[in-house]
């Protein structure tokens, strides 16, 4: 091998074992740092929903609901009046 290929396979081979090295050490503590079993304790949990509140009737809401609702069936219950003949 003449002098520029030693030096260039030098550099592939030094690259991918820089490559290796910084995937073999990246990786673990990357994984490490997500759960950590005797470090502060903080683990990722699920949110907990709080409890339902007790619902309360809104009684103006529902007078309103029943009025229009009576008003409507009144309305209609109205008889047409015809003025001429059909």
């Amino acid at each position: 091998m003449n002098p520029a290929t030693k030096s260039s396979f030098r550099r592939a081979v030094c690259a991918g074992v820089a490559a290796v090295v910084a995937g073999t050490v990246a990786l673990p503590s990357a994984a490490e740092a997500q759960n950590q079993p005797g470090g502060t304790g903080s683990e990722l949990n699920p949110p907990v929903p709080a409890p339902p509140q007790k619902v309360t009737t809104n009684f103006a809401a529902l007078a309103e609901a029943f009025f229009l609702a009576a008003l409507i069936v009144g309305v209609n219950l109205i008889p047409s009046k015809r003025g001429h003949q059909d």
